[in-house]
């Protein structure tokens, strides 16, 4: 009993055959499979390439396919076509140069190869000019003054104490309550304390914190307003100005909570 070099079957070995396979179906099979292999390593030493990115195409594929994939197909094809006389499809857009702020040039003599890319960064409170990998628009030394400044900008008097002058406040309050965050309350609608003179502005004109923090420069609106005005000013300076000096003379005090300008 032999087995067959195809199938691994035993089998009873006829006269007149080598004894190698069980049946002409598996010798056949087996011939062919000899045959492939042989014209596998005759094709690799000279496969046929892609037209467009030169990648070997299968042996399977050899016969119909002249690019390894339908995206480079694509690519080649189009690249071959003359937009200016076809009438219907797409026409390919040209290409936009980014344009850069500034490009570091290499000062070392006769060095090749790529440039680290920065930018020429101009702060726009101070002036003060750097370069940076990435473009911004504050200096990093400018942040720690500018919060510390906007801090002594906050409001730290009672709209209570001066009755009076925040008298148009109360049907706002009653109407919309006081604005507190969704962990705190969540009463996102409600009222909050703007700066008309803006504490942006102020840190900008390099305005004293005590003017930019007076109860004269307060206002009571909706907080969606207030987040929709952003760092804009509803008033310029001199209004400012004339607003403060009506105040201290309905008040005739330095204002509570407020140190004296």
């Amino acid at each position: 009993m032999n087995n067959c070099l195809h199938c691994s079957s035993s089998f009873k070995v006829k006269p007149g055959t080598y004894g190698k396979f069980c049946s002409l179906s598996c010798t056949n099979i087996f011939g062919g499979l000899i045959r492939k292999q042989k014209s596998i390593k005759k094709y690799n030493l000279n496969p046929k390439l892609c037209k467009q990115c030169n990648c070997i195409i299968p042996y399977d594929k050899k016969k119909t396919n002249k690019f390894c994939n339908s995206s480079c197909a694509g690519t080649y094809n189009n690249s071959k076509k003359d937009w200016t006389i076809i009438k219907t499809g797409p026409t390919p857009k040209p290409k936009v140069l980014k344009l850069r702020r500034k490009i570091r040039t290499n000062t070392i003599p006769n060095a090749d190869g790529p440039h680290t890319l920065i930018y020429l960064c101009t702060c726009k409170f101070t002036g003060k000019q750097w370069y940076s990998p990435t473009v911004k628009t504050i200096h990093p030394l400018t942040i720690p003054t500018k919060k510390l400044y906007s801090y002594q900008c906050r409001f730290t008097f009672g709209i209570k104490s001066y009755p009076e002058w925040f008298s148009y406040a109360s049907d706002l309050i009653n109407e919309y309550g006081w604005y507190s965050a969704s962990n705190r309350g969540n009463n996102l609608s409600g009222c909050s304390r703007d700066h008309l003179y803006s504490v942006s502005d102020g840190y900008k004109n390099n305005i004293d914190s005590k003017i930019i923090s007076h109860p004269a420069n307060c206002e009571i609106i909706p907080h969606r307003k207030n987040q929709n005005k952003h760092k804009t000013s509803s008033i310029t300076l001199d209004e400012l100005t004339d607003r403060i000096k009506k105040f201290n003379q309905q008040y005739m005090e330095t204002p509570i909570g407020v140190a004296p300008i």
